[in-house]
């Protein structure tokens, strides 16, 4: 249980959030799939700031007040300004029994591509 972080791409390594931050990130999510080896565990596509009903290219919100799911509020504040990762969230950490019929099963757990995009405005 919990969050694994994989670093994709390495980020400034100094400027990290804090509670209360204003962050950006864009973000892919893929339900866990362990028939798909091949395709790092990631089944099916469920959630994408770029395929947003918003239309935006990034998810803004203050870091550690609960804005974020769980495992984003535990994971981002390890994230260095830049930074993109593949976090792996167990299901307590992210949506737990909540499902969307046809999407999202209950008690899943869940792949994120994540990238820190700013804090408090400031990009790289």
């Amino acid at each position: 249980m919990g969050v694994q972080k994989t670093v994709i791409k390495e980020g400034n390594g100094v400027d990290r959030p804090k509670k209360y931050d204003n962050i950006s990130i864009v973000y892919t999510g893929w339900i866990y799939d362990e028939s798909k080896p091949e395709n790092n565990f990631k089944g099916f596509l469920f959630s994408s700031t770029e395929l947003s009903e918003q239309k935006k290219d990034e998810f803004i919100g203050d870091i550690g007040i609960g804005e974020f799911m769980q495992g984003f509020e535990e994971a981002i504040p390890e994230m260095s300004l830049g930074e993109k990762s593949t976090l792996t969230i167990s299901s307590d950490l992210a949506y737990d029994y909540v499902a969307w019929p046809e999407v999202l099963p209950p008690y899943s757990r869940l792949i994120f591509d994540v990238e820190l995009k700013s804090i408090n405005g400031r990009r790289v």
